[in-house]
């Protein structure tokens, strides 16, 4: 079982069969929850299994990969990181709205993602994330006519 856990192919299925599992259970029943929650909770479930077959292939002809290459760290941290500014932009959400989680979540982003970061650079991510923000602003609330998220205290 040790070395199944530390196979990349099962950890990956495992960890997305349960965010499949959460995103159906936080799906309503509405026709619209099939664009996004459920269609999303169904593609996860299928690229699950699919991981999870590989790596019970693997397990069987007893070919699992459980050494950790140096250059697999960096991708590793970087998801991470990731994952923990996207859990963060949630809580952002939640309480501030969708504007202001998503510029502190793009520019954040920029900045991480790039090797060398100085001022100038910190000035071209926020400039980035103001302008990604509002054609999302635009493109959402006139064309696709999608209402955002709501801050609870502002």
């Amino acid at each position: 079982f040790k070395q199944l856990i530390q196979d990349s192919d099962f950890v990956t299925g495992l960890v997305t069969f349960i965010i499949a599992n959460i995103a159906e259970q936080g799906a309503g029943h509405d026709v619209k929850d099939w664009i996004f929650p459920l269609m999303a909770a169904h593609t996860l479930y299928a690229c699950s299994l699919f991981f999870l077959f590989k790596s019970a292939i693997k397990f069987f002809r007893n070919n699992l990969e459980t050494d950790l290459n140096p250059g697999e760290l960096r991708p590793i941290k970087d998801v991470t990181v990731f994952s923990v500014f996207v859990f963060i932009y949630l809580f952002i959400m939640y309480y501030f709205g969708f504007y202001v989680a998503s510029l502190l979540l793009i520019w954040a982003s920029v900045v991480y993602f790039t090797e060398e970061v100085d001022v100038k650079i910190v000035g071209k991510a926020l400039l980035t994330a103001i302008i990604a923000c509002i054609v999302a602003y635009v493109v959402f609330t006139h064309v696709f006519y999608v209402p955002f998220p709501k801050s609870h205290l502002l």
